[in-house]
């Protein structure tokens, strides 16, 4: 239990329950009650670490290390309880070893795009959603290009790739300058920029047509003063009189 449990990087209580869950493949219980998971190798893992051992050099201890390795992998797989399962926060001991944890636990990760061999930066969450709040904004007053579009894409994927020449190359004045302070009331001035945007193209804009355009729930738009950001918008916004009150649709909320 000690070894699976530094595998999954979880306690040894849990991967006890996970076994008696049947959670655990391969897990099995003695009569006295001490549980293990036997681990079984195939041809075709035995022919896997045969290929990783001559990439590396080949040899008696390449060959070793491959191997223990390749248990190691089987071990983590063989530890993976149903995806609808959960417990308090929820319990997803794979999640650690993905892009989206390495990059928020971590912050922005350069990288290369395997495809095209092409320098990129993976940005974290609150990253991504300060550079859309900055070109939403600069967008309103003419100076960049709006990224809601991928903002529902972004939030799947829980990063933001960002090719590396982006953020090297000398950018609007004033595109610049709301990169700079997207970190104060990042959502404020996403929803700001958007309540902009949509009076510009409808001459009519509401909390819900914001939420809609960026892709965020009614609830985090009014703990964020998207109501303010909207209302800060019409006043700014020429030919569109100032409502004190709310829309009939935001009352609902």
């Amino acid at each position: 239990m000690a070894q699976m449990a530094s595998v999954v990087r979880k306690n040894t209580r849990t991967i006890r329950r996970w076994c008696q869950l049947g959670f655990v493949k391969g897990a099995r219980c003695s009569r006295g009650g001490h549980w293990k998971v036997r681990i079984v190798l195939g041809k075709k893992d035995l022919q896997l670490i045969d290929e990783r051992a001559k990439d590396i050099g080949g040899g008696k201890e390449k060959w070793a290390s491959e191997f223990a390795h390749r248990v190691l992998e089987k071990a983590f797989d063989a530890a993976r309880p149903p995806s609808n399962f959960e417990r308090k926060k929820g319990i997803r001991p794979w999640s650690e070893w993905t892009m989206r944890y390495m990059v928020r636990k971590n912050g922005p990760l350069e990288t290369t795009y395997p495809l095209t061999g092409e320098k990129i930066t993976i940005l974290p969450l609150k990253k991504a959603w300060e550079r859309v709040a900055a070109l939403e904004w600069a967008e309103s007053v003419g100076a960049g290009h709006t990224l809601a579009p991928m903002v529902e894409k972004i939030k799947n994927l829980g990063y933001m790739p960002v090719p590396q020449e982006c953020l090297e190359y000398k950018m609007n004045p004033q595109v610049q300058f709301a990169l700079d302070h997207a970190g104060h009331k990042t959502l404020f001035m996403g929803f700001y920029g958007a309540a902009r945007n949509t009076l510009q193209a409808t001459g009519k804009c509401s909390v819900s047509a914001v939420c809609r355009k960026l892709g965020v729930s009614r609830a985090t738009a009014y703990r964020h003063d998207a109501a303010g950001a909207v209302k800060l918008a019409r006043r700014e916004f020429v030919g569109v009189p100032v409502v004190d009150s709310v829309d009939a649709d935001e009352v609902d909320d």
